[in-house]
Parts: structure tokens; C-alpha cells; sequence
């Protein structure tokens, strides 16, 4: 059997790796849902500001509910906190009463940095339709821009509740319980409180995780797949479906609604 010269192998090498570069900037390329925008037709950045805005608009008010209901939640207990750390009266011996104190101490400095939290990383999806509206769209080159804008939002709105639940959001809450509710245990408090400051932060932790908003990942994901097709038309290949639980929470002026769909 002849062997291949070496600079046969060469010129196989190098076709080999050009055709896996190439394959990888086109995968690239087909990812980036700003690489075309430029060159789509004012039909087609209409439809995909259309899908943008109406993906905001549905989303919009169960991200608000979310975010201002823990902000407020937290925010006010932890307000609670601080004030009847300020003028608990010094009631009983010197020692119940730094242990009041220490305990109080301990929950407003918790809903504080929960507060400071929630207010620095605010959730994008609920403020991305008022931004959005004040962009104007009566011409085909302000729809364009509001296009490269609305897509920005999107995919901001998308990492930020990736963040929200990724692994490293379900360690602060077993950190902070396991700090504190160990120093409590060592400097004797009652079990009860000891018992609450290990398992309150956790429920409050893994309660904030399981209601936040998630809808922007999936549809950041399913915008991406469209975003640089159809400029022939709108011929938008199918993404496939999710196949998993979805869940729906709310809640109203009737009472708590919580359910799933399959």
C-alpha cells in the first residue's frame, strides 16, 4: 500500500482544520441574533420587534409581581428589624438582653443584604417594557433600533434570571442560616431561635429561587434560533418543545393561585 507523502497529510491537515473553523463561525454566526439586523428587511424587523415586545408585555406583570413583592416583603422586615433593634427596652438581666439584641441584629442585617440585593440586580424583565416604550418606531431605521435595543433587553433579561437560578443562587441562604445559626447555638441562645435562624433562611432562600421569573431564558434561547432566518420570508425553523413541568404562581386580591402544566 503507498503511503502519502508529507505534503499530502499537510494539505489534508489544513483542509481538516479550515473545515472545522468554518463550521464553528458559521455556528457562531447562526447563534448571534445581532449579526443580521442590519441587513433584514423592514418586514422582517417588524416581526421580530413585534415578538420581542409581545414576549415583554406578557411577562411583564408577573416579573413586577416578583420583584416589588419580595423587595417590599424584605425590605419591610428588615425596616421592622432595625427599629425594634433601636428602642427594644432593656427588659430583665443585662444577658436576655444582649441576646434580644443579638438576634434582632442578626435578622435586620440579613433582610438588609437580601434588599441591597434584590435593588442592585434588579430583575430586567420587569422594567424592559417601559424602556422599550420610549423608543420611538415610526420610521423603518428607528424600527431598527428599537430592534438592536429590544434584543438587548432580552438577552439582559435572560442572564439575569439565569443568574437568579443558578447553583451559586442557592448558596448564600445555606451560608448566611449555617453562619448565624451556629453563632447563636454557641452563645447559648434558646433552641427555638436557634432552630429558626437554620431553617428560615433557607425557606426564604429557596422560596425566592422557585417563583422567580424564568419565561426570558427560553424565550432568549428561542429567539436566537429565528432571529437570522426568514429574510426571504418567514420561514422560522421550529424549535422544539420544552419537555418539562411548567408551573404558574400568583397571586391576587382573591387569594394564592398555584398550579402546573405538563
Amino acid at each position: 500500500m503507498r503511503r502519502m507523502s508529507p505534503r499530502t497529510r499537510s494539505a489534508i491537515g489544513a483542509f481538516l482544520v479550515a473545515t472545522l473553523l468554518t463550521a464553528q463561525a458559521r455556528t457562531a454566526r447562526a447563534q448571534d441574533a445581532y449579526a443580521c439586523i442590519d441587513a433584514l428587511t423592514d418586514q422582517e424587523v417588524t416581526y421580530r420587534l413585534r415578538s420581542i415586545e409581545a414576549h415583554i408585555a406578557h411577562h411583564k406583570q408577573y416579573s413586577k409581581l416578583w420583584w416589588w413583592g419580595w423587595l417590599t416583603v424584605i425590605g419591610s422586615a428588615g425596616l421592622a428589624y432595625w427599629t425594634a433593634f433601636g428602642v427594644i427596652p432593656h427588659e430583665g438581666d443585662d444577658h436576655d438582653y444582649r441576646m434580644r439584641r443579638e438576634r434582632l441584629f442578626i435578622n435586620a442585617a440579613g433582610a438588609t443584604l437580601l434588599t441591597t440585593q434584590l435593588s442592585v440586580f434588579a430583575m430586567t424583565s420587569a422594567h424592559s417594557h417601559r424602556k422599550l416604550r420610549k423608543l420611538p418606531d415610526g420610521t423603518p431605521e428607528e424600527r431598527r433600533v428599537k430592534l438592536r435595543e429590544a434584543t438587548k433587553l432580552l438577552e439582559r433579561a435572560a442572564k439575569r434570571q439565569s443568574i437568579g437560578i443558578s447553583p451559586t443562587a442557592h448558596v448564600g441562604g445555606p451560608v448566611w442560616a449555617i453562619g448565624t445559626g451556629t453563632y447563636l447555638a454557641v452563645r447559648d441562645h434558646p433552641t427555638f431561635f436557634v432552630a429558626s435562624a437554620y431553617l428560615i433562611p433557607l425557606v426564604i432562600s429557596e422560596a425566592r429561587i422557585l417563583t422567580q421569573p424564568r419565561a426570558s431564558i427560553y424565550e432568549w434561547e428561542r429567539y436566537r434560533a429565528m432571529a437570522c432566518y426568514g429574510r426571504s420570508g418567514y420561514a422560522i425553523p421550529a424549535t422544539p418543545e420544552r419537555s418539562r413541568v411548567e408551573w404558574d404562581f400568583g397571586i391576587g386580591f382573591g387569594g394564592v393561585n398555584f398550579g402546573f402544566r405538563f
